[in-house]
């Protein structure tokens, strides 16, 4: 049997911003269309979470300076899930 893909979903990477501390080091997929949910009546503290983006300093690649990762989560027949 060859080796098939399917994507289970996509989005734009996400995390902690670098200019903050105390977040964790793994990237999240965010949703292209968040549900957003309920809004917080009574906010103590806040964990926050930006999209990530490229960052280039003179280089070939310039031109996706500031645009936004993307991310993807695919599963094949070969393996149980990667991304």
């Amino acid at each position: 049997m060859s080796p098939t893909s399917e994507l289970v979903y996509d989005g734009y990477a996400g995390g902690g911003s670098y200019a903050e501390s105390g977040a964790g080091t793994t990237y999240l997929c965010l949703p292209t269309d968040p549900e957003w949910g309920a809004e917080v009546q009574s906010p103590a503290h806040y964990g926050y979470v930006h999209g990530a983006e490229y960052q280039t300093h003179g280089t070939m690649f310039d031109d996706l300076k500031d645009h936004d990762v993307p991310y993807a989560v695919c599963q094949t027949n070969s393996t149980k899930l990667m991304s």
